[in-house]
């Protein structure tokens, strides 16, 4: 697991692990973000715990799929959804379109 630094430890790192740690950071921030708005994780509707982890274990599977199908045709990331309906032919995740 990575920690990211303190905000007083920031200014003392080198440039480049800087610069590291920002692109990870944006990683992380976009893929939650793709989960959680574009694959509408946030309104999962689940009425128990059990839903709950199968929506999320589906939803998590489904961004893993369609990232490994952008990274075979070297697509975007920018225009995932669209990528995944015409390459992959996988047009409903976890019940609901892909927006």
């Amino acid at each position: 697991m990575l920690i990211a630094p303190a905000k007083g430890q920031r200014a003392s790192m080198p440039p480049i692990l800087q610069k590291i740690v920002a692109e990870w950071r944006n990683r992380v921030e976009t893929t939650f973000k793709e989960i959680t708005d574009q694959m509408e994780l946030a309104r999962h509707g689940a009425h128990n715990f059990w839903g709950l982890l199968t929506r999320t274990a589906a939803t998590i599977a489904a961004h893993t799929l369609l990232m490994t199908c952008l990274a075979e045709e070297h697509a975007s990331l920018s225009h995932a959804p669209e990528q995944l309906r015409r390459s992959c032919r996988w047009p409903r995740l976890a019940g609901r379109r892909v927006r």
